[in-house]
């Protein structure tokens, strides 16, 4: 439930406009909370929740121009004084009918329900400590008198990433088998959680008090896994290596007018690397039906790509919507 004028300004910060950043916090968000006692009831919102408001605004000043409503949403029926708030059926009546055009889904596929409403709330939770907003900062956000109640969202997105990270095989550089096993290989990423491991295409499992002494040879180190999840990644490399193989050998024909052979020191590495990436999607392709298993080899034998819980798209697609620059 919403006042007429819900927006209030975050103190001691000048509120950009027009900011490129559609993410910014650019003013704060009162409403009722039924949650729970003793918590202040405000959030900070983005430039797109303050279209939504400004546009609702708006629409009652057309609609009812000689209506002062307490509320953002008032009740459409018998209601003339526009001092009663819209009530709940009539909220879910019309989000069921967007239900049935808007088309949305989640990360997973499934049909993004609006009559579902407290799945926004989960969804923006688990976008919040995806991203490694504190706990006790998501509590304040979400309206929560303890840590415990959030601890539920941070224990939940834990099991989700782990689920996601056993469910695909781990393989190394030529396809080769991982005898680590996927639990002990999540276990060595967890315990060592650096980012200078994560790679474009897999993660690098060097110990997390050795340095890499290879330069970008990942694909020829014993350190490096990687999984299906990769896939588009490892395509893109394995094209454009081929493509600047065949670039300086054309360049190195048209000025000297002999072929740059295979047995040369460059053309030998970047051709070691197209053979591992050739045999890491071959070994992909084939073993994509049976995710139980880890395999590895030179190129990527102990390496493991990071799993993100891609929750974030329901949430902000449906307000990147309201705005207004969008049709511009």
């Amino acid at each position: 439930m919403l006042d007429h004028q819900p927006l209030q300004p975050i103190p001691g910060a000048e509120r950009p406009t027009d900011s490129d950043d559609p993410d910014a916090f650019v003013a704060k968000l009162r409403y009722q909370q039924t949650k729970v006692d003793d918590v202040t009831p405000t959030i900070l919102v983005e430039q797109a929740v303050v279209n939504v408001v400004t546009e609702q605004q708006r629409w009652l000043t057309t609609t009812y121009p000689g209506l002062t409503p307490k509320y953002l949403f008032i009740g459409v029926k018998q209601n003339l004084a526009g001092r009663r708030p819209r009530p709940y059926a009539s909220y879910n009546l019309s989000l069921a009918k967007l239900d049935n055009i808007h088309g949305l889904t989640d990360a997973a596929g499934n049909p993004l329900r609006f009559t579902q409403t407290h799945r926004l709330r989960h969804t923006r939770a688990t976008e919040l400590l995806n991203d490694g907003v504190p706990i006790h900062v998501v509590q304040r956000y979400l309206g929560h008198k303890s840590p415990e109640m959030t601890m539920r969202y941070a224990s939940t997105l834990a099991a989700t990433a782990e689920a996601e990270f056993l469910k695909h095989k781990k393989i190394g550089a030529h396809g080769v088998e991982i005898a680590i096993s996927p639990s002990d290989i999540l276990d060595m990423t967890q315990l060592s959680a650096r980012t200078d491991r994560v790679l474009p295409n897999g993660v690098c499992l060097l110990p997390p008090l050795k340095t890499c002494d290879k330069g970008n040879a990942c694909l020829s180190c014993g350190h490096f896994a990687t999984d299906i999840t990769h896939a588009a990644e490892l395509r893109d490399q394995h094209t454009k290596t081929a493509a600047l193989i065949e670039l300086r050998r054309q360049q190195y024909r048209q000025r000297t007018g002999r072929e740059l052979t295979d047995d040369n020191v460059w053309i030998r590495e970047r051709l070691r690397e197209l053979n591992s990436l050739q045999a890491i999607l071959e070994r992909l392709a084939a073993d994509a039906g049976t995710p139980e298993s880890a395999i590895s080899g030179a190129g990527t034998f102990r390496r493991l790509p990071l799993h993100v819980i891609a929750t974030r798209g329901a949430h902000d697609s449906a307000l990147r919507k309201a705005d207004p620059r969008a049709d511009a």
